[in-house]
């Protein structure tokens, strides 16, 4: 399923909140501890911070020159564990003047506090490791003493390991930083100052460790690079800012002013944070994923290298990726593999019409929980989302039903068999005007492939009749009136008709039947939707049908179909929240017409269906109840009445709603990830209190000559509604065609 764009507007983060269990204030833009640094404003982490993601839960392990403690900035931010592998001690002080590693502890998670300066991750904290002495003579410990460092942070609680030292790793060192990834640690390594064309180590080895390391360099407020560019290492670079960072210092309050790629990578490493404080399931490769892959492109377009993913973007990073899903109902946080965006329901079943009007079901589903393709928590407001597969009139539906009726060539194969094809080709503008008007419509190719539909029929002396039909419309074949289909006729011909044929717009139908007589008759049939669109409708029918004719003016059928339908429910969409596993109707119909003159009938129709629903797991509607629905219709229908070859037909009609039973509705609203929970409501509600739909249509069309066509149509939607998925209101249309 795909999140549509215009969806994906409407939903925000579900947080892990503060002690207090409310949301925390975040900074002002226009604050100086937020604008003391540019680079914090650049990276765009202030939207993560209103929607209350500043780290909170998450531990980033600093290897550098070790941390001051005491630091105002740093109180409170300072994991429990540290460890000195350059003196062997457990005191992990900064023992270097300039403070290299409180600075860059403190650009992970310096606090809020109106003063100083803001960490990326100000709720994160961080465990420092000690692993040189002092910037200024490059006094590192030794291979040996990396190595263990190293696998002491790849065994500590950290989820994140950021280094911006440069040596030359021993094998041991590299396959300790392999043993980290692998430990599941996102590690992070800063690029260097060289301004050489490729990195330099040990950052080299961040695309040795399968997609769990991210290089990071550098670029000044002017966007033009700083230090060691991407080169061949592209794939894993990006960059954060390297000019003018100012960072806690090693005198307790006090500040100092960077230049370089050390005080980038700590941007980064607190970006993962902010990400792993709305998720903490978030694997290292999916941390790195998020990343890089979310970036503000740099330079050339794409991943180049110079500025390899391009500009850290921690609010491209927090927002859901790929579709949004419910939630499994095992409790794991795992996604349903049960689309929520693309709520599709049809209006025809009335399940729609129930989930928008029911107060209900509205409130519950404000609300909702729901999670993108990293398994990230959002909430969402199911009603924006929820769209119609509306059987309404469009100027499309006229267009082709007219283009149908014009350029169908009929055949007669012998005299008692016949076939007729229709084929046309649509416009390329036809995919611009339906791709606004169809969400069910997702590709151009849908659109622009070739319509083709068969008909082959045959009349038997004795009796015997058969029709086969491919892309015809369901049902056309067992709703003819005074030899006219309605559903071939009427705009609004699939609510006319037999409802339960099928609730696509076409399918390949097969049936048969034999006229005892002048007055008795039997037909039996079957037809097969499969519309093969996001969401679409599969479906199976079959129908066995009774007809009496006491004269030759009047007819009555009693009617009797069953249709199965995969993944959806009374035309419901599929791979949805709102799907079913499997329904299955039984629906008795009866259809009754009487000619008041020779090319005129009045029709009546009424068809009531009992449905059995096999639940979906993960769907949001469970336990279904007694579930019936019906619909009916009435009009007028004729032919050669003024004009030779003329048609017009008015028909009053109400589609197909739920009349009776009852669902439960099972909303996920939060997720504990500690306890491995997600709470959810559950209700159940009465399916019955949609709102009815008196629908009117009228039309004509004539012959004016042998190359000329015109026609109006005219249709009301009296819908008790002031919702604008359900449509409603008057719609008129003419139409003018000439064969040259």
């Amino acid at each position: 399923m795909k999140l549509r764009s215009t969806l994906a507007q409407g939903i925000s983060l579900s947080l892990l909140m503060g002690l207090s269990g409310q949301l925390l204030a975040a900074p002002a833009p226009n604050s100086s501890e937020f604008r003391q640094n540019w680079g914090t404003g650049a990276i765009q982490v202030l939207p993560a911070w209103n929607q209350g993601a500043a780290g909170l839960g998450a531990i980033v392990a600093v290897l550098d020159t070790g941390v001051n403690a005491g630091h105002y900035e740093l109180q409170g931010r300072i994991a429990p564990g540290g460890k000195d592998f350059f003196s062997g001690d457990n005191n992990p002080a900064d023992e270097d003047p300039e403070g290299h590693g409180t600075s860059m502890a403190g650009m992970v998670a310096a606090n809020f506090n109106n003063s100083g300066i803001l960490g990326v991750a100000y709720q994160a904290k961080v465990l420092p490791i000690r692993v040189y002495d002092k910037i200024s003579d490059g006094h590192f410990a030794s291979s040996q003493q990396r190595t263990a460092a190293i696998n002491y942070a790849a065994q500590s609680n950290a989820s994140v390991m950021v280094m911006a030292y440069h040596t030359e790793p021993s094998g041991a060192e590299i396959n300790a930083l392999k043993n980290a990834a692998a430990q599941g640690k996102l590690l992070i390594a800063a690029a260097g100052n060289n301004n050489n064309s490729i990195p330099n180590n040990p950052s080299k080895v961040m695309a040795q460790l399968g997609g769990a390391g991210i290089i990071v360099g550098g670029i000044t407020e002017s966007r033009k690079s700083f230090g060691n560019r991407a080169g061949q290492f592209k794939d894993v670079y990006m960059v954060a800012s390297a000019v003018d960072n100012t960072a806690p210092s090693n005198s307790s309050g006090s500040f100092t002013t960077w230049v370089g790629n050390s005080m980038a990578a700590p941007q980064v490493a607190g970006a993962a944070a902010v990400l792993l404080s709305h998720a903490p399931n978030l694997t290292n490769t999916q941390l790195a994923e998020l990343l890089l892959n979310n970036a503000t492109d740099l330079g050339a377009p794409g991943v180049d290298t110079t500025y390899g993913h391009g500009l850290l973007n921690v609010n491209a990073a927090l927002q859901a990726q790929g579709s949004l899903e419910g939630p499994s109902d095992d409790d794991s946080g795992s996604s349903s593999g049960l689309g929520a965006a693309a709520v599709a329901l049809a209006v025809g079943g009335g399940v729609a019409y129930w989930l928008i009007k029911n107060k209900d079901a509205k409130k519950q589903i404000e609300n909702t929980l729901v999670l993108d393709s990293y398994n990230r928590p959002y909430i969402m407001n199911l009603n924006n989302a929820i769209t119609v597969r509306d059987t309404g009139p469009r100027l499309f539906d006229v267009m082709d039903m007219f283009d149908r009726q014009s350029r169908t060539m009929e055949v007669p194969l012998s005299e008692n068999i016949s076939a007729s094809m229709y084929t046309s080709t649509n416009n390329p503008s036809d995919y611009f005007y339906l791709k606004d008007s169809d969400p069910f419509m997702e590709t151009e190719e849908q659109i622009l492939a070739e319509n083709v539909s068969l008909r082959l029929n045959g009349n038997f002396e004795n009796g015997l009749f058969f029709n086969v039909q491919s892309n015809q419309a369901p049902g056309s074949d067992f709703d003819e009136v005074n030899g006219m289909s309605l559903s071939e006729n009427f705009v609004m011909g699939g609510a006319l008709s037999n409802a339960y044929m099928g609730f696509g717009a076409s399918a390949d139908s097969m049936s048969m039947g034999y006229s005892y007589n002048d007055h008795y008759s039997m037909s039996v049939g079957t037809n097969r939707i499969n519309d093969h669109e996001t969401h679409g409708l599969q479906s199976n029918t079959a129908t066995i049908q009774g007809t009496y004719r006491p004269n030759e003016l009047s007819s009555l059928s009693l009617r009797m179909s069953e249709i199965t339908e995969k993944g959806s429910l009374l035309g419901g969409a599929s791979d949805s929240v709102f799907s079913v596993s499997r329904s299955k109707t039984t629906a008795l119909g009866l259809t009754g017409s009487h000619k008041v003159f020779d090319k005129l009938s009045v029709f009546a129709n009424y068809t009531h269906g009992f449905t059995n629903v096999d639940e979906q797991r993960g769907s949001f509607l469970q336990d279904f109840t007694g579930l019936q629905s019906h619909a009916y219709s009435f009009g007028l229908l004729g032919n050669d009445l003024i004009n030779y070859k003329d048609k017009a037909g008015i028909a009053i009609s109400s589609p197909l709603r739920v009349s009776n039973g009852g669902v439960t509705l099972i909303v996920p609203h939060s997720i504990d990830y500690s306890a491995g929970t997600v709470s959810r409501t559950s209700t159940h509600m009465d399916m019955s209190d949609a709102p009815s739909e008196i629908d009117f249509e009228a039309f004509y069309t004539m012959n004016l000559n042998r190359g000329t066509n015109v026609g109006t149509y005219l249709t009301y939607r009296d819908i008790p509604s002031d919702d604008p998925k359900l449509g409603g209101g008057t719609a008129l249309f003419a139409t003018l065609g000439m064969k040259f």
